[in-house]
């Protein structure tokens, strides 16, 4: 097995890992922030909870607190909804992340495209593709072989997963920036 594809494998890891500490403080962020703000704000005048309800259809709500909690509340569910563990070659959920990050640019394929950054390695289309570009960059390496074959798709399906929480969090965290600013100058 090839030690060179091992070190990027575990590389790719640690952007994975990273990537979920991101998410788990914008989720945890955008929930306390959404809780104080609907306490403070939209409840702070009522004696409880239950009262919800009531609150929500009263008229003196303006429609900036209410994209305010949506933009909270958004940024909460997608932070969320990306650590949870996806390691299917086929996961629907990766998938839409990485072709909305394509989309909007953040993963961008080129002819020569690097072969160790996560983001870079995410935008092949294949794992096939990976390994041919790997073939090429290392001359003297055989990736042909069963075990190599298989860390190459690893570490391709690892880098779109990792790339994914990355697109997540720069969504997640823009979203709870505008909701801040949105709560100061309202």
């Amino acid at each position: 097995m090839n030690s060179a594809l091992l070190n990027i494998w575990r590389e790719n890891g640690a952007y994975l890992r990273f990537a979920d500490a991101k998410n788990g403080i914008i989720a945890s962020v955008a929930l306390t922030i959404l809780i104080s703000y609907v306490q403070y704000f939209l409840i702070s005048s009522r004696t409880n909870w239950f009262s919800i309800p009531e609150i929500l259809a009263v008229a003196d709500v303006r429609a900036v607190e209410y994209i305010i909690c949506a933009a909270l509340l958004t940024a909460f569910l997608l932070s969320s909804l990306s650590i949870v563990p996806t390691l299917s070659k086929n996961a629907l959920r990766t998938e839409l992340f990485v072709a909305m990050a394509r989309f909007f640019s953040v993963i961008r394929y080129q002819e020569k495209q690097g072969i160790v950054y996560f983001l870079d390695v995410a935008a092949f289309p294949s794992h096939e593709a990976y390994r041919r570009r790997l073939a090429e960059c290392v001359h003297n390496e055989d990736f042909d072989d069963l075990a190599n074959r298989d860390l190459v798709e690893q570490i391709w399906l690892v880098s779109r997963i990792g790339s994914a929480k990355h697109f997540v969090f720069l969504n997640s965290a823009v979203l709870v920036l505008v909701a801040l600013i949105l709560s100061f100058i309202s």
